[in-house]
């Protein structure tokens, strides 16, 4: 009877153990909400003539020794709630890195670009005997 009371406390234990665990796998929502709001909480100054230079706290920019100024953060434009993206019939694609594989092959010919050619008008009047030019095509 003992060992009948032993698996019995084994199992229950196991149970509410699977199901603490599998309660706490299901909190997506809550994650997703924590990291909106730290992107709309986010202080960051920027560099009015130098957009890539970005801090947390406000300076000098390195490049040309600008104020940095609060930088604007529109991530609640980007946030689209479901219900507004069905609506919109607008579909979002998540960006990702990834190097291109694919050639393409195709038939052609290749021409001058006329847009290339450059002139150089002489000071002197006359005209030009001989002209030795390097030209890489």
């Amino acid at each position: 009877m003992n060992s009948k009371k032993k698996s019995d406390s084994n199992l229950g234990l196991m149970l509410l153990l699977f199901s603490v665990i599998i309660l706490s796998c299901n909190n997506s929502d809550h994650t997703n909400h924590i990291e909106k709001q730290k992107l709309l909480n986010e202080v960051i100054y920027t560099c009015p003539m130098h957009p890539e230079v970005e801090s947390y706290q406000p300076g000098i920019c390195p490049k040309c020794n600008m104020k940095l100024e609060l930088k604007v953060n529109d991530a609640s434009d980007q946030i689209i709630s479901p219900n507004k993206q069905v609506l919109s019939r607008q579909s979002t694609v998540k960006l990702n890195a990834q190097s291109e594989t694919q050639s393409l092959k195709a038939q052609g010919y290749i021409d001058l670009d006329r847009n290339r050619n450059q002139t150089v008008s002489s000071r002197l009047g006359g005209r030009i005997e001989k002209l030795y030019v390097k030209y890489d095509l």
